[in-house]
């Protein structure tokens, strides 16, 4: 054993979570001496293990000699990437490829963004099986599940990206760079077998196990789904469900504006401890049973034991007791469609083997996503989102076009209406800076009372726009003329807010990448206050000038870089701050360099702030470049200065001094 390397000091960063950064120490020296305690028993079994088994990528002797010691020294492998490669050669042993197909890099990732803790959880389900994962969302978890020996797995989603290369890291919660894409993965490994389109019944191949991993609180048509499903396992195939269930601490309801959260995201964690009566519990109107993350218990119970024999059903209370000790019976009552049991629970698991009487001929797998949650980026669905969201504008049906919607989602201008639509929905809306004016559709769609839009750059008559998939200017194929023709709600004003005249007034203001813009700014969101009704408010993403790429210019994302490019080299990695730009350069014309807190002090005086979110930049935006050298360079700044890439703000215009 002296001869065998023990654990890197990287491997040993990542099994103790060992800080780097000067504010995570500080976090370290603050956490209680018993809890300290723990923390190194539990580094020095985890490097123990690491030392046994090796931290190299071929496999370790022990697990031919021992392969019960083994599965014992493995334990809770998905935190560690040395383990999570040793479980690899342990779990496949029996799979012809798995030492042809081995990467390390790309499963060691996955053990970074925590991709392999379900399949470890039910490991003893898939190993060796031929497993289907229906709703997988980006495709990735496939990696967990080549870990633990799925024998092939296939797994599809509406909503999957076959090239997406910065998916969202459950553990930070943010975009990252993952190195590989969903394609590269299935290149890499031949058992796995992704695919955006449903999976269909002429498909030969069954399973022996189907997973359902957060998929059915999703879906409109979960009774079609299981059944499908079903019909799709083998005749002793199971099914194996997990649901987290919208306990009313979860925050998936849409938390109120005070509430302090990213609008169309789920409520941060400080407002776990929130008062219960800042939550939303009303009832859901309109076609659909449930809302995302929001079916009754006794429904989806019901579904399975439709079509399945429950072998397993276990339902995990939320975790927090003051939570529980808060449901009081008033609250209960204001939601008589769900019982204390929904809103007490957290999350359901569930294994069910098929019921034999289920007919034997295949049926295809069709997900019908909420469209509530995926308009901005499916055609179908916000057709559907346009009529539900408008169900009391009179001249919705007169009104609707297929076309027009469907470019607005190729041109990705659904995107922001949809993060605000609860603001919105059913009012008047100002909106300062409107581009091109496409993204009234997006705001006819979510439906808004009425729109009226403006900016200097508005050409009516010109059907050209920045396609904000593409990042390029294309013929969008209407012209804002002839989308004011469509939609009578719409109005586009070729100007600034100064040079209009009207004397509406508004519910909303919206100014989205803007105030970064405005030379004024100040005079701008006086002006606006002053269009605003009494309650009425301001909303707006500011993209922060002293951010990597708050130059506006190439290059935007790290991917744009060019080594070597001495135009490039003026900007990059914050390079810009310094840059001295000559006369008529879009420095002078362009940007007005305001600093957060300057900003947030210009909206303190016309408004109160219910919403300010600091969103720091992530790895794709240049997050990750930030050095302390760098920091040290700028002494009027602070490291939020340079560590913010943007600002969402709400805020209400001040009652008028009696």
């Amino acid at each position: 054993m002296t001869g065998r390397p023990g654990p890197t000091k990287a491997t040993r960063t990542l099994i103790t979570g060992r800080p780097g950064p000067k504010e995570t120490r500080t976090k370290v020296q603050n956490t209680p001496l018993w809890r300290r305690f723990a923390l190194a028993v539990r580094t020095h079994y985890d490097q123990l293990r690491a030392y046994v088994l090796g931290t190299v990528s071929k496999p370790s002797p022990l697990i031919a000699l021992s392969p019960f010691l083994t599965t014992k020294l493995l334990g809770n492998f998905e935190y560690t990437r040395a383990l999570t490669l040793q479980a690899y050669h342990f779990f496949n042993q029996d799979y012809p490829s798995a030492d042809k197909e081995f990467n390390a890099e790309m499963l060691a990732r996955a053990v970074d963004f925590g991709y392999v803790r379900w399949p470890r959880i039910i490991q003893g389900l898939i190993r060796d099986k031929d497993v289907l994962d229906v709703g997988c969302d980006n495709g990735f978890r496939s990696l967990g599940y080549v870990i633990v020996g799925a024998r092939t797995y296939t797994a599809f989603d509406p909503q999957m990206k076959l090239d997406l290369q910065d998916p969202r890291n459950p553990r930070t919660g943010k975009r990252e760079i993952f190195g590989w894409t969903p394609r590269q993965v299935m290149a890499q490994f031949s058992r796995v077998k992704l695919a955006r389109n449903s999976l269909a019944s002429a498909d030969a191949q069954t399973f022996d196990v189907a997973i359902l991993h957060n998929t059915a609180g999703r879906l409109l048509n979960l009774d079609e789904v299981f059944l499908a499903v079903a019909t799709q396992l083998r005749p002793d195939g199971r099914l194996v469900l997990k649901q987290d269930i919208d306990s009313w601490r979860r925050g998936g309801r849409t938390p109120k504006a005070n509430d302090g959260a990213r609008p169309g995201g789920r409520t941060p964690k400080e407002n776990d401890g929130a008062r219960p009566t800042d939550i939303r519990l009303d009832s859901v109107e309109g076609p659909f049973p449930h809302r995302f993350d929001e079916i009754r218990l006794d429904d989806l119970r019901a579904i399975v034991d439709r079509y399945y024999d429950v072998e397993v059903w276990v339902e995990t209370p939320c975790s927090k007791r003051a939570a529980r000790a808060n449901l009081t019976e008033a609250l209960v009552a204001r939601v008589p469609h769900l019982t204390r049991r929904d809103l007490e629970i957290d999350n359901v698991f569930c294994v069910a083997k098929r019921i034999r009487e289920i007919p034997s001929n295949k049926r295809d797998i069709v997900l019908v996503h909420d469209p509530r949650l995926i308009f901005h980026d499916n055609k179908p669905a916000a057709l559907q989102a346009y009529f539900l969201f408008n169900q009391s504008y009179p001249l919705a049906d007169k009104e609707f076009n297929a076309d027009v919607i469907g470019h607005a989602v190729d041109f990705g201008y659904l995107q922001w209406p949809r993060r605000i639509r609860e603001y919105v929905q059913g009012k008047d809306v100002l909106d300062v800076g409107c581009g091109s004016g496409i993204h009234s559709i997006g705001y006819a769609v979510v439906g808004v009372r009425s729109y009226t839009g403006m900016d200097p750059v508005v050409k009516l008559d010109s059907d050209r726009a920045k396609n904000l998939r593409t990042r390029e200017w294309e013929s969008f194929g209407w012209t804002p003329r002839q989308i004011m023709a469509q939609f009578s709600r719409i109005e586009l004003f070729p100007g600034t807010s100064e040079e209009f005249c009207s004397g509406r007034t508004f519910d909303v203001a919206i100014l989205h990448n803007v105030t970064e813009h405005l030379i004024d700014i100040e005079a701008v969101f006086r002006s606006t206050a002053a269009r605003l009704r009494g309650d009425g408010c301001i909303i707006f993403n500011h993209h922060n000038f002293y951010c990597w790429n708050g130059h506006h210019l190439q290059p935007k994302t790290i991917d744009q870089i060019k080594p070597g490019d001495p135009e490039q080299k003026q900007y990059m990695d914050w390079a810009h701050i310094r840059f001295e730009p000559p006369e008529g350069h879009f420095f002078h014309r362009g940007l007005n360099k305001i600093k957060l807190d300057d900003l947030k002090s210009l909206v303190q005086r016309d408004y109160n702030i219910d919403v300010w979110e600091e969103i720091p930049s992530d790895e794709w935006n240049g997050g990750k470049r930030l050095t302390e050298e760098i920091v040290l360079g700028f002494p009027e700044l602070t490291h939020r200065d340079l560590a913010i890439h943007n600002v969402f703000c709400l805020a209400r215009k001040k009652s008028a001094p009696s």
